[in-house]
């Protein structure tokens, strides 16, 4: 029998990373015959608005027909921003406008029941097919209520600095002066208990307490931006919060418990305040900027991979034996990499992206143990090759290729290299997708690091993510044109082949040195 190598441990691996990822997006869907999805915009921690269409469900069925519709009610409070991102994806594939259907809304079975009067009124036909109701709620559609503004605003949130920080200085306080920001809205228990408490002399004798409603003045927005700068987690992204120097702290308990305490222990200053949130907002940015930079250099260390410089050295030596255009087939080649690559990954992040929360939840620690494996044994193969390649051993190098993989890429580009000039461009184009695709496997290794790391460090801006990727997919690419171009200036592969084969024990340990990063990010970062 075969003896399997360490490196077919590691595709293998990755195969399975990969079927992971997809295989969690539907774990969930298959736990239930029809999943229910309801939105809502809840900002009070003492309101219990998700209950609302538990009640509701139990109203108009009986406990037999709910047996029999065999569902799952999954609630998303969409003031929170991932649920919001969901929604407004959900509004994206229906092809609705936000005018059309305001919250809150339930999507049972494709329909969408805007409303607690229509849900009340049209839910029982929705589900069980009575066409009288049908056709009720078809009438009655446009006439739920408007989305609020808030819920579904996609307003920039730039302006934070500009407009919230510079309206804070407007209050004329010093910079010695104590200051603290209370966040609260309406018919909130929580809020007005909250709001009793800080009455206390203790307390009112000794820090300011500036209020925003949340339900005025686009303070929403201000509310969202604080709970990013301030990292404050999901579960706690609620009002009554406070915020003072580094400190935030949300929920009546825990402020009425804990922020005595705090504000004779902490800083509570305006000039801290101010520090603290101006330099969150840059830190933030820096981050932003770092993110790519180190995407740009994994991208940048991806493209100089052996496995596919190899087949670009074997496909342009044809091409030049042909005599064939070096520039007109490079650009091919490199298009039809570079659409493979950012299409691939694009899909496999947005796939992993839709894997149910509390599935990451239940499961998260053991997908991070497993991705951390990975990665050390990753970094320990190519550890292992950069000894085999520093002792001129490159038989035993096994970061690289299946040879079965190799001999049919060999195949396909010996075969382009006997094709008639008028096919041969569209030739390149293809062999550009389908050796990449079969690269994956190798160069994909990096990619799919680089991807999880993007998961792990989503800043939820769809903009800000497709970005990254082009960032990460244009440093890919950058090492295939400069060679491109030598072998364009030079007329053969020679250069290119010694520079490979001089610099591969670098190589090997820039990437080792790379997964070992990936490694260590998980272990201590998340």
């Amino acid at each position: 029998m075969e003896k399997k190598s360490v490196h077919w441990y590691w595709r293998t691996g990755l195969l399975w990373l990969i079927f992971l990822l997809f295989a969690l997006i539907s774990v969930k869907a298959e736990a239930a015959g029809s999943t229910f999805e309801f939105f809502y915009d809840n900002a009070c921690a003492s309101c219990s608005e998700d209950e609302k269409i538990y009640e509701i469900f139990e109203d108009e069925f009986s406990k037999e027909e709910r047996e029999q519709l065999d569902y799952e009610i999954r609630t998303y409070n969409v003031f929170h921003k991932s649920n919001k991102e969901l929604f407004e994806k959900r509004i994206q594939e229906s092809g609705r406008s936000r005018e059309d259907c305001g919250l809150p809304v339930l999507i049972a079975n494709g329909k969408w029941l805007c409303g607690y009067d229509q849900i009340k009124s049209t839910l029982r036909g929705a589900l069980l097919g009575d066409e009288d109701s049908l056709k009720q709620t078809e009438e009655t559609a446009a006439d739920g209520e408007k989305p609020a503004e808030d819920a579904v605003s996609d307003e920039n949130t730039s302006s934070f600095n500009e407009n919230f920080l510079d309206g804070l200085a407007e209050y004329g306080f010093t910079s010695q002066d104590k200051v603290m920001l209370l966040f609260t809205t309406y018919s909130c228990d929580d809020c007005n208990r909250v709001k009793a408490y800080l009455k206390d002399e203790d307390i009112a004798g000794n820090i300011s307490v500036l209020e925003f409603n949340i339900a005025e003045g686009g303070y929403v927005e201000v509310l969202q931006e604080l709970f990013e700068l301030y990292g404050v987690p999901e579960a706690s992204r609620k009002v009554p919060i406070v915020f003072y120097g580094k400190n935030a702290i949300a929920g009546a308990d825990d402020i009425c418990s804990r922020l005595k305490d705090s504000i004779e222990s902490e800083d509570t200053s305006y000039q801290a305040l101010r520090e603290e949130l101006d330099g969150l907002s840059e830190s933030r940015e820096e981050e932003k900027a770092s993110s790519l930079l180190a995407l740009f250099g994994a991208g940048l260390l991806a493209g100089f991979n052996p496995c596919s410089i190899s087949m670009l050295l074997m496909l342009f030596s044809i091409l030049l034996t042909a005599q064939a255009s070096v520039l007109k087939n490079g650009a091919l080649y490199l298009g039809g990499k570079y659409l493979t690559y950012f299409g691939l990954g694009v899909g496999i992040y947005f796939a992993a992206s839709m894997i149910d929360q509390e599935v990451l939840d239940a499961a998260g620690k053991a997908v991070n143990i497993v991705i951390t494996v990975l990665f050390i044994g990753a970094s320990f193969m190519n550890l292992l090759d950069f000894w085999n390649v520093r002792r001129e051993e490159y038989g035993k190098v096994r970061m690289q290729l299946p040879s079965a993989l190799r001999r049919f890429n060999h195949k396909m580009i010996k075969n382009a290299g006997n094709a008639s000039g008028k096919i041969l461009p569209f030739l390149v184009l293809g062999l550009g997708i389908a050796i990449s695709l079969g690269e994956f496997f190798c160069t994909g290794q990096i990619y799919m690091a680089s991807i999880l790391y993007m998961l792990r460090a989503d800043s939820g801006n769809i903009g800000h993510i497709l970005i990254s990727f082009l960032v990460y997919v244009t440093a890919m690419c950058v090492p295939a044109a400069i060679f491109i171009f030598i072998i364009y200036k030079t007329k053969n592969t020679n250069r290119i082949s010694d520079f490979m084969l001089a610099h591969m024990d670098i190589i090997k340990l820039a990437n080792a040195v790379l997964f070992l990063g990936f490694a260590l990010y998980f272990i201590f970062i998340l």
